[in-house]
């Protein structure tokens, strides 16, 4: 028959042969896992690792780096749908693949003659100022003058 054990039986305390095993789950055909969502199975699939002969050697990749490889090189070959999404992608995401280089090197002088034409331009037109001209202390005053009797108009 049993054997008797040292350890109390009752209410809180079964018999130690129907007890749950250690990692036994106590309800074994219990609720199902839930289903994998669409983002979930589609980055297991992006994420998983393939093995590719790259310039004669095997090279491990993830399926979503050869899209990207696949869709940049099509792009490069004239498929002008991939190389418009190329372009998509860097503009969204603000990827560069070259560090921005200056149109042209142009002197201090150049850019003050740039400069000096687009204030003339503005001046024929009655536009505001590219600059702030620096004045001359009897300019100033003459511009406080000119201030002070226009404040002056606007009162009257």
């Amino acid at each position: 028959m049993s054997q008797p054990t040292d350890q109390p039986v009752g209410y809180g305390n079964p018999p130690v042969h129907s007890r749950y095993k250690p990692l036994q789950s106590g309800n074994p055909s219990g609720r199902p896992r839930g289903r994998k969502g669409f983002k979930q199975r589609m980055q297991e699939h992006l994420d998983r690792v393939v093995t590719v002969v790259e310039n004669g050697k095997l090279v491990n990749l993830t399926v979503l780096d050869l899209i990207f490889k696949g869709l940049a090189n099509s792009g490069a070959k004239g498929n002008v749908p991939a190389a418009k999404q190329v372009f998509s992608l860097i503009k969204n995401f603000g990827l560069e693949t070259e560090p921005p280089v200056p149109l042209f090197d142009a002197s201090d002088e150049v850019l003050a003659g740039i400069i000096y034409g687009a204030q003339k331009i503005l001046d024929r037109r009655g536009k505001s100022h590219l600059y702030q001209k620096v004045q001359t202390e009897d300019e100033s005053k003459a511009t406080d003058k000119a201030l002070e009797a226009s404040r002056r108009r606007k009162v009257r």
